[in-house]
């Protein structure tokens, strides 16, 4: 049996940040803007996925991550036709860590478990996070 979750998770994607570190103490911490985006994500998923009986889910999983943002409205149509995927900042792999750390205990017990993962960004009409999680059990 294979299980397969599917979220979208509208508004546009946010990078995780690098941690910072405090001169007084020494000790790291998430930027708030990283914690902000993290409580976010992972509440919106838990509002999709009420009433879903198994998670979070155990074992070996497949993520494919879509990260839709919208071109620029001052860009030419030429310049829109130049650029069909986004090529600038934020980064895809920071776009995928904020998201995989998020959904820790929400839709998988750790992203530890993820074994398979495709990533890409693209433009869109409206920006979003796409999701597609699968697990497969033996029958």
């Amino acid at each position: 049996m294979v299980v397969t979750i599917d979220l979208v998770i509208p508004g546009a994607p946010v990078a995780k940040g690098r941690p910072r570190f405090s001169r007084r103490s020494g000790r790291t911490f998430t930027p708030a803007r990283t914690a902000q985006a993290e409580e976010t994500l992972a509440g919106r998923a838990m509002a999709l996925l009420a009433g879903v009986e198994g998670l979070p889910l155990q074992g070996p999983l497949r993520l494919e991550a879509t990260f839709t943002s919208v071109q620029p409205a001052s860009w030419s149509k030429k310049k829109r036709a130049e650029m069909p995927a986004p090529t600038s900042r934020p980064d895809v792999d920071n776009l995928l860590k904020l998201a995989t750390d998020a959904l820790n205990g929400v839709v998988w017990v750790d992203d530890a478990q993820l074994v398979t993962i495709i990533c890409r960004k693209v433009y869109g009409p409206s920006p979003s996070t796409r999701l597609i999680v699968t697990k497969e059990h033996a029958s």
